[in-house]
């Protein structure tokens, strides 16, 4: 008598082993898999973790928010620190940016706690508006 598996049973084991694979998954998403992390493991090994790049928007991002450029196309992204935190501010230019700062606070506001996005990260405006 031979054990070899007939075809509806391979069919069937591949499908548990896909099902298993994908449980794997969620147990990640539950552990906080990021955005990033998921990015990576698809760059590294397309084949196993492509399947999931729908999940990408979805993750949430190791980058902090007020590391990051959130203004509205056309205009460029300023932060200012202010009392509390970073006030996160789309403006035209330095000037446009400040006007925008000293409408969120009742503290003066300067420059100096003024910066831009670089391109990769905030840097300091370094000039006076």
């Amino acid at each position: 008598m031979t054990t070899a598996a007939t075809q509806e049973q391979m069919f069937h084991a591949a499908g548990r082993r896909v099902a298993e694979v994908n449980d794997t998954f969620l147990e990640l998403v539950k552990d906080g898999l990021t955005r990033e992390e998921l990015a990576r493991n698809i760059e590294r090994r397309p084949s196993l973790w492509a399947r999931y790049q729908h999940w990408l928007p979805h993750l949430p991002s190791s980058v902090a928010i007020h590391d990051k450029p959130l203004a509205a196309a056309g205009l460029t992204s300023y932060r200012y620190k202010g009392r509390y935190g970073w006030m996160m501010i789309g403006a035209t230019d330095h000037a446009d940016a400040l006007r925008e700062a000293q409408r969120g606070t009742d503290d003066k506001v300067d420059v100096e706690n003024l910066q831009v996005w670089g391109g990769s990260q905030y840097v300091p405006v370094g000039v006076t508006a």
